[in-house]
């Protein structure tokens, strides 16, 4: 079965209120065109800054009632979602993707583990979370530029990776290229199924907004789906996981060559959740 993925290529948005308000519209939306998932920017819950004091402003309880109103609309709308939000804990504050599927059940959270805003702690987990019957993986942002979290949580057996990103205005023209190329090379190089999502570019203020073009790409490194530059919009496509056999990225693990110990030891870290079986009710 195919699973109909959605990007919700929105702008930033710092009120929080708001922000949660426009993740269930975007929902909305999505459910609408038969989505199975929707996936949004990083912190597209509150807004993406580079500054703690922005965050603990809005406050940890603040952000539960906001991801509540978020998971209570996947359950009534019967879709998932992959939520960029943030993240307390007893280590600090995290830069963190929400999870949840289409029953409105948290699966959990996915920390970004390569931080490059000053107050975001690093993650010290990645996992595979089963998402609308697909094991899945996901990154925030800079992560992509660390081709072993996609490699590692291939082997293990994801068949798509999330990755949910505020990537700097279309001015920074010495890293489009790279924008371009990395979720390419990312889903080329494991075999699987590659998802970017990135707010627009803002016209009025560039430095307002990112780059735009989030797309879908497919485990041969082709883009089957890609938003605007400036547009807010929902870029659709039908993912077939069958066709993510992650064949290269279990070819580095089990390839006869110097670095195969060293591969599966990276491998066995990934945390692997498998769903819950529901038990029968006794009569």
């Amino acid at each position: 079965m195919s699973v109909r993925v959605a990007i919700s290529q929105i702008p930033n948005e710092r009120d929080l209120k708001a922000s949660a308000g426009k993740i269930v519209a975007w929902l909305k939306k999505a459910s609408v065109r038969k989505a199975d998932v929707a996936v949004f920017p990083e912190v597209a819950l509150g807004g993406y800054s580079r500054k703690r004091r922005h965050y603990d402003r809005l406050g940890c309880e603040a952000y539960k009632a906001a991801e509540g109103r978020v998971i209570r609309a996947c359950r009534r709308l019967g879709i998932a979602a992959v939520v960029g939000t943030v993240r307390w804990s007893e280590r600090g504050l995290h830069n963190s993707l929400l999870i949840v599927d289409e029953g409105g059940q948290v699966l959990g959270y996915q920390d970004k583990i390569h931080p490059a805003e000053p107050w975001s702690t690093p993650g010290e987990t990645l996992a595979v979370y089963t998402l609308c019957g697909v094991e899945s993986c996901f990154l925030v942002c800079f992560d992509w530029r660390f081709p072993e979290l996609v490699r590692l949580a291939a082997a293990a057996g994801a068949k798509i990776c999330y990755c949910s990103a505020f990537h700097n205005d279309p001015s920074h023209e010495h890293k489009m290229s790279a924008y371009q190329a990395l979720p390419i090379a990312r889903a080329a190089e494991n075999g699987i199924f590659f998802v970017s999502v990135t707010p627009p570019a803002n016209a009025s203020n560039l430095r307002f907004g990112s780059h735009g073009r989030s797309k879908i790409v497919d485990p041969d490194g082709n883009v089957v789906a890609e938003g605007s530059v400036f547009g807010e919009e929902l870029v659709i496509a039908d993912v077939d996981p069958k066709r993510a056999t992650g064949v290269i990225a279990r070819r580095a693990v089990q390839d006869d060559t110097f670095l195969k110990d060293w591969l599966a030891a990276g491998v066995k870290m990934v945390e692997v959740h498998r769903p819950q079986r529901r038990q029968r009710k006794s009569r």
